[in-house]
């Protein structure tokens, strides 16, 4: 183990974090094991802060799950699909979509 994953897994595991001041760390972490990890890594640090914000995540699976397979600018479904997901993000896809066409018509 690295010695900042160690560092993160002391600061998440220790309890003196409130959970609404983790937020933005387990963010980090999951970043770092998605640059540097592996499947398993990643997939049993999303599950653990899937865990330690159950009730953020209550209903909102499928907006998970296109985050997952959201890439950059890339998305898993076109927008009307999202739209029928109830994806909240909607108005960042569509802008960035109307944007890059008024520059292609340019």
């Amino acid at each position: 183990m690295t010695p900042i994953r160690v560092l993160l897994e002391l600061v998440l595991t220790s309890g003196s974090l409130p959970p609404e001041k983790s937020g933005e760390i387990w963010a980090r972490f999951l970043a770092l094991e998605s640059n540097i990890g592996d499947l398993a890594s990643i997939l049993k640090v999303g599950k653990r802060r899937h865990t330690a914000f159950k009730e953020g995540y209550e209903g909102k699976e499928t907006a998970l799950l296109v985050d997952r397979y959201t890439f950059m600018d890339l998305y898993p479904s076109s927008t009307s699909e999202l739209k029928a997901l109830g994806y909240k993000h909607l108005d960042s896809i569509l802008f960035l979509a109307e944007y890059s066409q008024s520059l292609q018509l340019q």
